[in-house]
């Protein structure tokens, strides 16, 4: 004892102990207090706040398309690991996946393919699926970094054959059966934008813009003057229904990716339900066995113990992170809009770790949403412009010569018409996009944020 009287050193230390483990308790009174506030505003908005809420519930086995849907996954998976197999999807940045770009002996070998038995009876499961009203995946939601993505994890790669199909068709004259391939595209999307998780939502729109896309391609084959409404109507009318609806089904993926991501890791961290550090480790694919995956886990375990109190804040800031895309999104696109990179990442505290891995993916959903909505309209508004070239023989001279409502013509992020251009028997619509920068209707190409463009081209002539 005599040491310590000797050593004021020692009793600031022991002091600071004391105070320390003195304020804990309030410091985790206080942050429980905050999420339990920031949780009450949530349920008071009518919002849900469990799982049972936004699981989806089994239906009907005659209404469900997910057994079809497995069944296009197992042959694709087999497909694509076959010999010589040719992975095709018109306009593809890769030319050795877009078939614009093949020669004729890669051509042939892919109208080989594509009369396949197996490709045709994935074809078939594809068109039948996209007949019905919804898809029930049976999944575990119990674990959130676990849940499989089923058969919506394949099914980019295999509309993405379908389209070169109906390029192909297309080629050949046969206009009804290019466009009722995209129309197979487009309905099979549906099954994505409706899924409860935010990657599926994701992959819904990649197979919407993608029927967007090759209906350009495919248009652009046709001789001019002989496009015929009745054979794309159908597809306009899908992409109608998908742009009317695309809000509402972002908004019900944020809330269960709220809902079951936010409750399985916060809350099943403050539960020690599982190790945070494992789970960083494994969000960023760190080496288990190397040095830095053991510093990770030393200190989101000592995060997860020790600082349980900057858990429970991280645990407010993910839901007010969620709450503000959420409200973004609500918004709808304004020609005042924020065009910011970082908007929700650029707001979370710097001590709350989870939300900030995660915060990075939520930035650009907005974007994703508008720009979703506005190729929609362009596609609709592409169409309507083929109608009319094919019965006035030429393309109007303005787009308010279609006559239709001000707001089809519209760019949503400029309030103004979008920009129009012909020459010939081309034609050029587009947005300025999410940045709202003219780049003179150069398309959105992969790393980049251009324009929105719905482009027909069927000489060599180009554009002003």
């Amino acid at each position: 004892m005599a040491g310590l009287h000797r050593s004021p050193w020692l009793w600031a230390i022991l002091g600071a102990v004391l105070l320390a483990l003195a304020l804990w308790p309030a410091w985790y009174a206080g942050a429980w207090w905050r999420l339990h506030k920031v949780k009450a505003k949530i349920f008071e908005a009518g919002l849900p706040t469990t799982g049972v809420e936004v699981i989806p519930k089994p239906i009907p086995a005659e209404q469900n398309a997910a057994p079809l849907l497995v069944g296009v996954e197992k042959i694709w998976q087999a497909l694509k690991d076959s010999e010589g197999f040719i992975k095709a999807s018109p306009g593809a940045n890769d030319a050795e996946r877009n078939p614009l770009m093949f020669d004729a002996d890669r051509l042939n070998q892919l109208q080989a393919q594509l009369q396949k038995p197996e490709v045709r009876e994935m074809f078939r499961l594809m068109t039948e699926a996209s007949r019905k009203p919804t898809a029930w995946f049976k999944r575990d939601y119990s674990n959130a970094l676990r849940i499989e993505m089923d058969p919506l994890a394949s099914l980019l790669s295999a509309v993405q054959l379908l389209c070169a199909d109906s390029w192909l068709a297309a080629q050949k004259g046969n206009q009804k059966d290019a466009a009722d391939d995209l129309l197979t595209c487009s309905k099979l999307s549906l099954f994505g934008l409706q899924d409860i998780l935010l990657i599926g939502w994701l992959v819904g729109v990649s197979v919407d813009n993608l029927s967007v896309n090759t209906a350009q391609l495919v248009i652009s084959k046709l001789p001019p003057g002989s496009f015929t409404m009745d054979d794309w109507k159908a597809l306009g009318d899908s992409w109608l229904k998908h742009e009317g609806e695309a809000q509402a089904q972002l908004c019900k993926a944020l809330d269960a990716e709220r809902v079951i991501y936010g409750g399985y890791v916060f809350e099943g961290a403050m539960q020690g339900c599982f190790s945070l550090g494992d789970m960083v480790v494994d969000t960023l694919s760190i080496d288990g066995a190397s040095p830095r995956a053991a510093e990770w886990r030393e200190t989101m375990n000592g995060y997860q113990t020790v600082g349980r109190p900057l858990v429970l804040s991280d645990y407010v800031a993910y839901l007010q992170m969620m709450q503000a895309v959420r409200s973004e999104i609500e918004k709808g696109i304004t020609p005042q809009g924020s065009a910011a990179s970082d908007k929700f990442s650029g707001s979370v505290p710097k001590y709350a770790v989870l939300t900030r891995l995660s915060a990075p993916v939520f930035d650009v959903i907005p974007a994703r949403l508008a720009e979703y909505e506005v190729n929609l309209q362009l596609g609709r508004l592409g169409l309507a412009l083929e109608d009319f070239r094919s019965r006035e023989g030429k393309y109007p001279a303005t787009l308010p010569d279609l006559g239709l409502p001000e707001a089809t013509i519209t760019d949503p992020f400029t309030g103004r018409p979008f920009i129009y251009r012909t020459e010939r028997d081309n034609v050029l619509v587009y947005s300025v996009g999410f940045d709202r920068e003219d780049d003179g209707g150069v398309p959105r190409a992969s790393g980049g944020r251009r324009d929105l463009v719905w482009r027909i081209e069927r000489d060599e002539v180009g554009h002003e």
